[in-house]
């Protein structure tokens, strides 16, 4: 049994936020006014220098004390809202100064183009920070090589080989993903117990998650905010400091990636304050198709969720952030159905 989510209303959050304070040349602090951490200084920027330390699965953070250093990130106020999602929160957004986003992962990697940013690479970096015993830096690098723009097809495929979602139906549904009874549904996991799954690196050490949780729905013709709300339950699990990976899969209507539209990925913590989620972004999907003269190339985006709607924020952002891209997020091409699946990073064997 699936479990139907029902639309709540949704938050009117203002999106701004405190600026950061202080010089450095090396590194750039994000400060909220709740958290800080810092970003090294790099042609690549590879995401919040935290310091983490776990004994195993959940992942916790340890977060860096505040240290006086650069700032950089941009508070990011909408010029234009969203078309279609006006009135939906945002958060309290800001921008990673310098850094862009890009499809060409192999710049990326090498670093070739300075503050060039890929959604998958930041997810990752940001990991292996919160992390270190998860993978290691060239293993991420590997794995980009390997996937490229793939990733998150790469684990969906595997969410469908194992059987979780079932047969296809007569109506050419998957059992376990059929969305004909409207809005956004849970699939069901096997057992209620996490599907394991990884990225190899061609020969490597893999990077390695297990789905929590997996949301999915048809693409509306009519993007709204309604459309887009969701709990997702996994995250409210989180403790404080802890982090997962989430992906935002379009689909075909039998269930399987749809390969020429572009898959997304993002990380969110949980924090005192509620969840903070980090992404590399063009401008369009952070802002939900809104424009901002802040940060018109994308790049590095923080959205930090506060206040008793936190989860619920957070959660019908991705919604919305998914369907969006589904829809008008690839030139030429759209997919009729999409998927959100929670990863929380799994520690290799020998850690």
């Amino acid at each position: 049994m699936r479990r139907q989510l029902q639309p709540k209303a949704a938050s009117n959050t203002a999106s701004t936020v405190n600026t950061a304070r202080g010089q450095a040349p090396a590194a750039a602090r994000f400060d909220s006014g709740r958290s800080s951490f810092e970003l090294t200084g790099s042609t690549r920027a590879r995401g919040p220098n935290l310091t983490g330390e776990s004994p195993g699965a959940p992942v916790l953070v340890q977060y860096q004390p505040p240290t006086p250093t650069a700032p950089g990130f941009t508070p990011v106020t909408p010029q234009v809202d969203s078309p279609a999602f006006g009135g939906l929160s945002l958060g309290e957004l800001s921008h990673q100064d310098g850094t862009s986003y890009s499809q060409r992962v192999a710049e990326v990697v090498a670093g070739t183009v300075p503050g060039a940013s890929y959604c998958a690479a930041t997810a990752f970096d940001e990991l292996l920070e919160a992390l270190p015993q998860w993978t290691t830096a060239e293993s991420i690098d590997a794995v980009l090589m390997e996937h490229r723009v793939r990733s998150s097809g790469a684990i969906w495929d595997q969410l469908v080989e194992s059987g979780a979602f079932g047969e296809h139906l007569g109506s050419g549904y998957r059992e376990g993903l059929d969305p004909s009874s409207g809005g956004i549904s849970e699939a069901e996991l096997p057992g209620g117990q996490p599907i394991p799954v990884e990225l190899d690196s061609g020969g490597g050490p893999p990077l390695r998650f297990e789905a929590t949780e997996v949301e999915f729905a048809l693409v509306p013709n009519q993007l709204s905010s309604g459309g887009a709300v969701s709990t997702l339950e996994s995250l409210e699990d989180m403790e404080v400091g802890e982090m997962s990976a989430v992906i935002m899969r379009p689909l075909n209507y039998g269930g399987a990636a749809a390969n020429n539209v572009t898959g997304h990925w993002v990380v969110v913590e949980r924090t005192e304050e509620g969840y903070r989620l980090t992404q590399s972004a063009p401008e369009d999907w952070a802002l939900l198709g809104g424009t901002s003269n802040d940060s018109a190339q994308g790049g590095v985006y923080v959205h930090e969720f506060t206040g008793d709607s936190a989860l619920e924020d957070v959660s019908t952002y991705i919604h919305a952030e998914a369907q969006y891209s589904a829809a008008q997020g690839t030139p030429n091409a759209s997919a009729g159905m999409y998927a959100v699946a929670v990863l929380r990073p799994v520690l290799p064997p020998d850690a």
